[in-house]
């Protein structure tokens, strides 16, 4: 038995429902022309797909348009896939052609495809302060130098501090800013600059950060240091603190200027580290600040100072505070004593004598570039022969050789 019948109307568009035996429900309507017809198993369910239809067609009539069958379905689909996003297909056409037309020969896929190999959404989440804790850690197990992990124990918590969130999301700028906000010297901020840098590859290296570009850190500007100049003892101030200083004194003054040895090399030197017999001096991995072992040439000179020692044991240098002895001495006999004044003046000197800034890095365990960069022209190579020819004065009751 048929079920009574009734109409959908929207505007004047009117798709008619109709019972069918069974308990399923019919409705009609023209689609290009020919007739369709759909059933549901429930009267809401003929009344709720009556209305749609009846609704498409009526916005085609009202919008002056009249889809075909083809055009019909295309529309569908489109609406019907932009639904779960929530974008009209207004929106959706015109955010497409806007970026179709600004990627010119290169397809909109090719595009996300691209953007999405470079910006992985599955990179691991790590925060500054334990990519720090993972970095210290990994630099104790490779037994780096005791006075590298003290710097580093000193700087990294401040870095932590000031970047609270994961590290893929600090910026060129906020690290820049922070630099800048720094109190102190410019030589802080370098050494700063140095280690956040370390730690921005390190957090690379480890898959924390993408490694097929530079780090955020890497781009932060370079700080110059212009607070202070390079500083050398001219050869005649050398003698002059040579002549004054007492036996505990000359070695740290002579193995300073004449190997260039970081102060706190020296204050770790031992006199079985001075090989008289290779004719080298030996600084070990563990007693190098860059914890990589070097052997410094005991140039002749140097064997000359150091021959009275031959063959004592333990520090070469007595007491920790022996370099505020030296400038102590300096200032009594007005001798200007400057900033890393033995390293540097050796740096000098040495690359004057034999115009090799690979050499002269090596020895120092520094870069060529620095090498070349902070010492080139400094000394002229006559003023360089008076600095290798400082030797100790011969007791009275002895004559050179070469005295005529």
């Amino acid at each position: 038995m048929k079920r009574s019948s009734f109409i959908i109307s929207v505007g004047s568009v009117k798709v008619p429902v109709y019972g069918l035996a069974g308990g399923r429900w019919c409705l009609s309507y023209y689609q290009d022309g020919k007739r369709c017809r759909e059933t549901r198993s429930s009267r809401d369910d003929a009344i709720k797909r009556a209305k749609e239809v009846a609704t498409a067609i009526h916005s085609q009539i009202a919008s002056g348009i009249l889809l075909t069958g083809i055009d019909h379905d295309a529309y569908t689909r489109a609406l019907n896939m932009l639904k779960p996003l929530g974008v009209s297909l207004h929106e959706a056409v015109e955010a497409y052609t806007k970026n179709r037309t600004r990627l010119q020969k290169v397809s909109l896929n090719d595009a996300v495809e691209f953007y999405l190999r470079h910006n992985p959404s599955d990179l691991p989440q790590k925060t500054v302060k334990e990519v720090a804790g993972e970095f210290l850690a990994a630099k104790r197990q490779d037994r780096f130098s005791t006075a590298y992990l003290k710097d580093l124990n000193t700087r990294l918590p401040h870095i932590a501090a000031a970047f609270s969130g994961p590290i893929g999301q600090v910026t060129q700028t906020q690290i820049t800013d922070w630099l800048r906000s720094l109190p102190g010297s410019m030589r802080s901020r370098m050494n700063y600059r140095r280690v956040t840098v370390t730690l921005w590859r390190f957090a690379r290296q480890r898959g924390y950060l993408l490694r097929d570009r530079s780090t955020e850190a890497d781009m932060v500007p370079r700080i110059k240091d212009d607070s202070t100049e390079i500083g050398i003892f001219r050869p005649a101030e050398l003698v002059k603190l040579l002549s004054k200083a007492n036996s505990e004194l000359i070695p740290f003054l002579a193995i300073g200027a004449f190997t260039g040895l970081r102060h706190a090399e020296l204050l770790r030197l031992e006199w079985e580290d001075v090989r008289f017999a290779q004719g080298f001096i030996e600084v070990t991995a563990k007693k190098a600040k860059t914890a990589q072992r070097r052997l410094v040439p005991i140039q002749p000179n140097l064997a000359a100072w150091l021959a009275p020692y031959r063959g004592r044991t333990g520090k070469v240098c007595p007491w920790v505070r022996i370099g505020r002895t030296a400038s102590v001495l300096a200032k009594e006999h007005d001798v200007v004593w400057p900033n890393n004044g033995l390293r540097h003046s050796y740096a000098s000197y040495r690359l004057a004598q034999c115009q090799d800034a690979a050499k002269v890095a090596l020895e120092m365990g520094n870069s060529p570039a620095m090498i070349f960069r902070h010492y080139r022209e400094l000394v002229m190579p006559q003023t360089a022969v008076e600095w290798w020819s400082i030797l100790p004065e011969l007791p009275a009751n002895v004559v050179s050789m070469s005295a005529k």
